[in-house]
């Protein structure tokens, strides 16, 4: 399956570490009429509607079903789906799943930045997702919002 990120998983660092073992092949993609918020007084990233802009991201190609079944985990703790959408890569447009948050999720003031994010807290989301999976059994999306609050 092939998956477009806006936010914190564009991180290969971070990406490894939540999907776990398998090849990583990616492009820059953009999702078009989207843009990358922060969450209101949080530091992960929030993607919304907007009709002028394009959310730039990464497409992850051929992730497997085990890696899919992790990013749905991590990402299902927050109420995240999957969707399907079109995103432009330099060869042209393709369909691919992207998680979209629910429509609650409040946005805050000014752009998100990759970069200031890795700087500040790249670290501690590989020693959280490193804990994550090294759980047996691993908790339900349910239980794991209960344990990132």
């Amino acid at each position: 399956m092939d998956l477009f990120v806006y936010g914190t998983l564009r991180s290969e660092a971070l990406m490894r570490a939540v999907a776990g073992p398998g090849a990583f092949r990616q492009a820059s993609a953009e999702l078009p009429q989207y843009e990358v918020r922060p969450v209101s007084d949080d530091v992960v990233p929030n993607i919304r509607p907007s009709g002028d802009q394009s959310a730039p991201g990464v497409v992850w190609f051929d992730l497997s079903g085990l890696q899919i079944a992790r990013l749905d985990l991590y990402e299902g703790a927050f109420g995240y789906p999957r969707q399907t959408v079109s995103v432009e890569t330099d060869t042209g447009p393709i369909e691919v799943q992207c998680y979209l948050p629910p429509v609650d999720v409040k946005v805050g003031e000014g752009e998100w930045s990759l970069d200031a994010w890795e700087r500040g807290h790249l670290e501690p989301g590989l020693l959280a997702a490193e804990e994550l999976f090294s759980m047996n059994p691993l908790p339900t999306p349910e239980k794991l919002r209960q344990m990132w609050p």
